[in-house]
């Protein structure tokens, strides 16, 4: 069990790992909740773009609250201006993926309105994993 506690408090797991498994619960959560008649698997469960720039931006802010009053002054303002960097990375990346999904993401078909695979899915997605995987990088 001290095993699994040291990997959880390494970087990795923390901005990597942790938010792919919190939007994985978050999607198992949303298809267990689907009234009977209509629970499926579609493909709008697999929308997790926004869910992971926003579990990324969660993971710095936790980061930084923790870990403020723990490091030294003279560390403090390069620590600083990472997180200032990676906030507006997400935001940037936040809007991006926005932008997609309201332009391209969203098709009509004869049982209405989803999303479709590139613009709605696909795109937004790679962006999302990118996006921690760039927060990983740039705090580890």
């Amino acid at each position: 069990m001290q095993h699994l506690f040291i990997f959880l408090s390494e970087p990795l797991a923390r901005f990597l790992i942790l938010p792919i498994i919190v939007v994985a619960v978050g999607t198992f959560v949303k298809y267990t909740s689907q009234n009977d008649v209509h629970a499926s698997f579609s493909r709008d469960l697999l929308y997790w773009g926004p869910d992971l720039c926003v579990s990324g931006l969660l993971a710095i802010i936790v980061d930084f609250s923790s870990n403020l009053g723990k490091l030294p002054p003279n560390v403090i303002n390069e620590y600083h201006s990472k997180i200032i960097l990676l906030v507006l990375l997400c935001g940037v990346v936040l809007f991006l993926v926005s932008l997609i999904i309201r332009k391209f993401g969203w098709k009509r078909s004869e049982i209405g309105w989803h999303y479709s695979w590139a613009g709605g899915i696909i795109i937004p997605d790679v962006l999302g994993f990118t996006l921690l995987f760039a927060i990983y990088k740039i705090i580890a």
